[in-house]
Order: structure tokens, then sequence, then C-alpha cells
């Protein structure tokens, strides 16, 4: 399985290849959204301790097991650049 991950600042695209088949997912993106609520931003250490930031999107959606009361979802996770310093 190959996978690529880009970010422009205003876009995530993720290209995994799974079998034949190649599967892309493009994700808008700004940077407010990245600094609410909705999302939560982590840095993880890649090879050669390349430090790589992915953020989860986080939705409100009704929960009937909650008395369908709001509660956040994890919508995606998805690539959004390195941690300054590290440009690979």
């Amino acid at each position: 399985m190959y996978e690529a991950y880009f970010f422009n600042g205003k876009e995530s695209i993720t290209i995994k290849q799974v079998n034949n088949y190649w599967l892309v997912d493009e994700t808008p993106l700004s940077h407010s959204e990245l600094d609410s609520e909705s999302s939560d931003t982590q840095t993880y250490i890649g090879k050669d301790n390349l430090k790589v930031k992915m953020a989860q999107i986080w939705e409100e959606v009704e929960d009937e097991l909650c008395e369908s009361m709001k509660v956040k979802k994890l919508k995606k996770v998805v690539f959004v650049g390195f941690e300054k310093g590290d440009s690979k």
C-alpha cells in the first residue's frame, strides 16, 4: 500500500493505494478551522525524527444513546504540515 499526504494551507489531500484502487480525499481547511474547537491538532514523530502535524476534525451530532443530546464524534484525521523547523 502506498500513501501520500499534502497540505497547502487551504486544503489537506490524502492519496492511498489499496490493491488496484487509488483513494483520494480532499478536505478544505482554513487556519481558523484548525484553531477552532472543532479540531484538535497533534504532533507525531515520524521517520528521522520528523515532526508531523495531524488534525482531528470533530462534528456535533445527536446521539440516541445519550438521550438525543449532541455529542462530538470524530469525523476524520487529516495531515496539516510539519512543525516549524522541519521542511521535508
